[in-house]
C-alpha cells in the first residue's frame, strides 16, 4: 500500500472519529474530496478488517467491532486514565455530579473526554461525548487548557478559528482568571444548558496535559454549594497532578 493511500485511509478513520458516526460512500468522498471509486477500494479494506461495518438498514458505513476492540485496548493503557480513575469517582460521589477526564491532544490542538464517572446519587446529569476532539475555546474544559498553553500558540489557535476581536479579548479575561484562581466556570457555551467547571491537570514536567471537567444542568444548578464544588475541583486535579509527579 503506498504512502498517499495509507495517509487516505487514515483520513477516512478521522471522518467517523472527528466528525459524525455514519457516512453514505457519496456523501464521504465529497467530505474528503477523493473519487467514489478509490474511497471504494478504501472502504472495502476497512471493512473486512472490521475497522467498519455497514448498517444493514441504512446502508450507511460505521465504526465495527475490531475498531471498537483497539480502542478500548489503547485507551485503556493511558497512564493518565489508569491514575485519575480512582480520585474522579470519589469526586462524583462527593459532589453529586458527572465529572470528565479531558486529555489535551496536542497534535490537533483540542480537547477529548477520555472517560466519564456519574454520581449514583443524582439522576439528573449531563453526557458528553467521549473521545470526540473538541476545541479549547468553549466551555471552562478547554479553556483552563488553553489558559496554560504558550501565548504564541493560544494566538494560531484564535487565528485558526478565526475568532473576532471581542471573542479574543472574552477569553483572555477567563484565562487571566485561571491563571489567579486555578479553575473556570461557564455557562452555555460548550452545551447549552448547563455550566462547566473545570480545572488542569498537569505532568511532572509540569505540561498541561488535561483537565477535570463536572458538568452541571443549569435547572439544577445550586449557587451555594458552588464554593464546595469548585474546592473539590481544585483538590481532586490537584492530586491527579501529584501522582502524575507534578509538585
Amino acid at each position: 500500500m503506498s504512502t498517499n493511500s495509507i495517509s487516505k485511509t487514515f483520513e477516512v478513520i478521522r471522518a467517523f472519529t472527528d466528525q459524525q458516526g455514519q457516512w453514505g460512500v457519496n456523501e464521504l468522498a465529497r467530505y474528503l474530496e477523493v473519487p467514489p471509486s478509490s474511497l471504494h477500494r478504501i472502504l472495502k479494506t476497512l471493512r473486512q478488517e472490521n475497522i467498519l461495518m455497514v448498517d444493514e438498514l441504512t446502508k450507511r458505513y460505521q465504526i465495527g467491532e475490531e475498531m471498537i476492540r483497539l480502542s478500548s485496548i489503547v485507551t485503556s493503557k493511558i497512564g493518565i486514565k489508569q491514575i485519575a480513575q480512582s480520585p474522579l469517582a470519589n469526586l462524583a460521589e462527593k459532589i453529586e455530579e458527572s465529572i470528565y477526564l479531558g486529555l489535551y491532544q496536542p497534535m490537533h490542538e483540542k480537547l477529548a473526554f477520555i472517560e466519564c464517572f456519574h454520581s449514583t446519587k443524582n439522576a439528573v446529569q449531563y453526557v458528553l461525548e467521549i473521545g470526540k476532539l473538541q476545541t479549547l475555546t468553549k466551555g471552562a474544559s478547554g479553556k483552563v487548557i488553553l489558559a496554560n498553553l504558550p501565548p504564541a500558540k493560544v494566538k494560531r489557535i484564535f487565528e485558526q478559528e478565526n475568532l473576532t476581536q471581542e471573542q479574543r479579548d472574552i477569553i483572555y479575561e477567563q484565562i487571566k482568571f485561571v491563571h489567579e484562581n486555578g479553575y473556570l466556570i461557564t455557562n452555555n457555551e460548550r452545551n447549552v444548558g448547563a455550566f462547566g467547571l473545570a480545572a488542569p491537570i498537569f505532568s511532572g514536567t509540569g505540561e498541561i496535559v488535561g483537565c477535570v471537567c463536572c458538568v452541571i444542568p443549569t435547572k439544577v444548578f445550586e449557587g451555594d454549594l458552588l464554593d464546595y464544588n469548585v474546592q473539590n475541583i481544585l483538590r481532586t486535579a490537584n492530586d491527579i497532578s501529584n501522582l502524575l509527579g507534578y509538585k
